[in-house]
């Protein structure tokens, strides 16, 4: 609920008018040994007015004492440092939350106004003693993942009965009590670190991507938990299970993983004395079979319809596999390559970019029951000279009210790629006053979806808040070749006046 909270305050803040400018919003405070803790704030009158705060404190606690001005004048564009004093009044060990609710009032063009928002103090007490903030883990049933990503899944519970929030880390160890060589480690959490909040419970998941053979096993998690480096303790799960042939009646695929899910392949091309020539060009894929069943895998080379003009399909005829099937046992790795021979081509009218799919089929047997699935893979072949040609156009400028403050600025980008190679773009969005020439809020990044392919084209409708104040708007879309996402290629700016 807290975490929400704090959401929503973001949220609020988000969309106010920013005639003050404030240097945090969210304060973390640790009040070691009970000693008490100096938190300045600045504040910054960025306006031609003076601006009256009025400061109120909306939580109540018996442990904390927070000091600090209930009233702050600010002159026109005046900085102003303003120090809050926490200090604890009991002894007492936990995270504690304070809301200051921040009121501002102005006179504005003969007009009063009153903006509200709200500030949140977190506060951890540690004490020096001896003290040991208790967990507990509870492990629920696996199980097994049957869409997207192939696995299978163990869900578990953390539970924090302290008072004090608590940084969480730890390692989980799955054993194979039939096969001593079977064993996968893995760190508990995504990141290798998490949090969970005081007298609260939360929910992970440990996910390996394999299908496990039906058995008997053995989990162990350890938990390191704590608060930055204090109060370090750790809790150790072990548990033993087994899993049932019955719990993969519904599957329906075999669970392999290839090591990508793309192909790039570059195709040199060399004048002769009287033509280009060139030499074949191979990638390879190398498959793993991550089920406990044998897989039978074959490739196949298609070229791609959709969204791609049939102009800048690869031709399949020279596009060759070796081998064209495979067959793996469980976990045995095994290697397909993926040859582009274009020596009998015609080199001088190939440019730029061309677009294929392969398609690998896998085939399984279990329980008398056959299971197929399909795994594509985007492929592209570039044959040099790229040409990076783009159009693009903003349109549909609205401005629509939402209150005296802000108002909502609805506009169209429409992008056309008309060169022979993918882009990526990138938008960013700023905001200004340029009666006074100054930089309203941070800049705004709209990042592709995917990529821009030749002959593409997209349109991208986006809304945007406008506070008061400002009257120009700048959109910059920067350009990128597909292989290269750090250079860019073009950038078209776009300036409206509002």
């Amino acid at each position: 609920m807290k975490k929400v909270c704090f959401f929503l305050i973001v949220l609020t803040i988000s969309s106010l008018c920013f005639s003050l400018k404030i240097d945090k919003y969210f304060i973390n405070i640790d009040l070691i040994d009970y000693k008490e803790v100096v938190v300045p704030f600045v504040f910054v009158n960025d306006k031609n007015y003076e601006q009256i705060i009025q400061i109120k404190n909306l939580s109540k606690n018996d442990f904390v004492d927070i000091s600090y001005p209930k009233t702050i004048y600010l002159n026109p564009y005046e900085t102003q440092n303003v120090n809050f004093v926490v200090s604890p009044t009991k002894i007492n060990v936990g995270s504690y939350f304070f809301f200051f609710q921040f009121s501002i009032e102005n006179n504005f063009i003969n007009e009063i106004g009153n903006i509200y928002f709200p500030i949140l103090f977190r506060i951890n007490i540690i004490p020096q003693f001896d003290y040991h903030p208790t967990v507990e883990i509870y492990s629920g049933d696996l199980h097994i993942s049957y869409e997207d990503k192939l696995g299978t899944i163990f869900p578990f519970t953390i539970t924090n009965d302290s008072n004090l929030i608590l940084e969480i880390s730890g390692n989980f160890r799955l054993t194979s009590k039939e096969n001593s060589n079977f064993i996968v480690e893995k760190p508990l959490f995504e990141g290798y670190q998490s949090a969970i909040l005081p007298q609260t419970e939360k929910d992970f998941e440990i996910f390996i991507d394999r299908y496990l053979k039906p058995g008997k096993y053995r989990i162990r998690m350890e938990l390191n938990y704590g608060y930055k480096n204090y109060l370090q303790e750790k809790y150790v799960l072990e548990k033993e299970f087994t899993i049932p042939e019955t719990i993969y009646l519904d599957r329906k695929a075999i669970n392999f993983v290839v090591n990508k899910n793309k192909l790039y392949i570059s195709v040199p091309k060399e004048m002769s004395t009287r033509e280009y020539i060139t030499t074949p060009q191979q990638e390879t894929l190398t498959i793993l079979n991550n089920d406990y069943i044998d897989a039978n895998l074959s490739i196949d080379f298609i070229s791609s319809t959709v969204d791609i003009p049939l102009e800048r399909s690869i031709n399949p005829k020279y596009i060759s596999e070796n081998p064209s099937k495979i067959s793996l046992k469980p976990d045995e790795k095994g290697e397909i390559n993926l040859i582009a021979d274009y020596r009998r081509a015609n080199l001088q009218n190939l440019e730029g970019e061309f677009f294929g799919t392969v398609q690998l089929i896998s085939e399984g047997y279990s329980r008398e029951k056959i299971f197929y699935n399909t795994t594509k893979i985007p492929t592209v072949i570039n044959f040099g000279n790229n040409k990076y040609e783009v159009k693009s156009n903003v349109t549909s400028i609205e401005l629509i009210p939402i209150n005296k403050f802000n108002k909502n600025l609805n506009f169209k980008i429409d992008i056309e790629n008309t060169g022979n190679s993918t882009l990526l773009y990138q938008i960013k969005i700023n905001k200004f006053n340029k009666q006074i020439g100054k930089k309203v809020g941070e800049e705004i990044r709209i990042l592709p979806e995917k990529p821009i392919l030749p002959e593409q084209s997209i349109s991208i409708n986006n809304q945007l808040i406008v506070e008061l104040g400002v009257d120009t708007i700048i959109i910059d879309i920067e350009y990128y070749s597909y292989t290269d996402p750090k250079s860019i290629i073009k950038t078209y700016s776009y300036s409206f006046t509002l």
